[in-house]
């Protein structure tokens, strides 16, 4: 089937007042893959931040499908009306391809605002936060917002980095900021920090995601995540789930991949540790990892695991490698919930 003439010939129908209920049906299951693949791929972080506030990611689909089909007091639907009317040429000249691209970016738009709904209600200190990063920015001369395949990109004027380079690691980033911003109050104040710290390097793309401009500042005002502690944080029962063991060893596998890759990247090649020091967190996080699929928790403190693979003692451990830890076990934790909730 082609779609792209369907879609056309389905909006033609409602923009001339007389579409088939079967071709609102098409419309309907036609939208909801547009708006699930979306937030799949696009929009994980969102998705993880709505599932620790107990919607998933059938609720939200299902919150902005209604919102589309929405229908007014003369029983029209009202929102794909407007969409039909706004087009910038007439939807009759319109190529299905070009039809296509704009009933995409339609609904993308719609999705967006609704995840802005979840964000503002379930974290208006992150939602402050944001507001005010871009109303700051917008009065400054050294910054833009831009968007760059759906994510929203906080960079440095004029300098548009190349592609091909990674982001600063989000690890070395917080502690550099959390380190020049002592004492510093204002939003400017934080923002000519970041600004400082990508223009006076070269390594690195000179831009960081708006959300993990938040997230920074949110650590710096002390607002804390408490969904991923330690001590609470356990895999689903299988007895009783509809995710078997099997599934969630795939799961947990997938993610110890991630992780490993992320020590060796991230540590091992960089100087941070040595190969010996690698390994050891590598089988450590497995270690974890493993006591989760086997009893679902994991009952050892995270130095006494490291301590199986690495001779050292708490203080060393505190030192050297109690925060890269730490914040290794919380991606996994993250990333586990991201696909036990999607199905991904």
């Amino acid at each position: 089937m082609n779609y792209d003439n369907n879609l056309k010939q389905i909006l033609t129908s409602l923009s001339d007042g007389k579409p088939a209920y079967t071709q609102i049906v098409e419309l309907v299951k036609y939208s909801r893959i547009i708006v699930t693949s979306f937030l799949k791929n696009k929009k994980q972080s969102s998705l993880l931040f709505a599932f620790k506030n107990g919607i998933d990611i059938n609720d939200l689909v299902l919150d902005i499908i209604a919102e589309l089909f929405e229908k007014g007091p003369d029983n029209k639907l009202y929102k794909l009306e407007n969409f039909t009317s706004s087009l910038r040429v007439p939807l009759k000249d319109i190529t299905p391809s070009e039809l296509f691209y704009a009933y995409y970016s339609f609904i993308i738009k719609l999705s967006s605002i609704q995840l802005a709904r979840v964000y503002s209600s379930f974290d208006p200190n992150g939602h402050r936060i944001q507001k005010n990063i871009r109303e700051t920015i917008a009065q400054m001369e050294g910054f833009e917002i831009y968007k760059c395949n759906f994510d929203t990109i906080y960079l440095v004027k004029n300098c548009k980095s190349d592609g091909k380079l990674n982001y600063l690691d989000y690890e070395d980033f917080e502690k550099e900021f959390l380190s020049l911003a002592v004492g510093k109050k204002s939003t400017r104040e934080l923002l000519e920090i970041i600004y400082n710290i990508l223009i006076n390097q070269d390594s690195y793309r000179k831009e960081i995601k708006l959300n993990d401009v938040v997230v920074l500042f949110k650590s710096y005002h002390g607002y804390r995540e408490e969904i991923y502690k330690e001590e609470n944080f356990t895999l689903p029962d299988t007895g009783n789930s509809f995710v078997n063991k099997f599934e969630i060893e795939q799961i947990c596998n997938k993610v110890f991949s991630k992780i490993k890759e992320k020590i060796f990247v991230n540590y091992f090649a960089k100087g941070k540790l040595n190969r010996e020091q690698a390994v050891a967190l590598v089988n450590t996080i497995q270690e974890i990892i493993n006591d989760w699929i086997e009893f679902g928790r994991s009952d050892l403190s995270y130095y006494q695991h490291l301590s199986k693979f690495l001779n050292l003692d708490k203080e060393e451990y505190k030192l050297c490698f109690k925060a890269k830890l730490e914040y290794l076990i919380k991606e996994a934790k993250k990333e586990i919930a991201l696909y036990l909730d999607t199905g991904y």
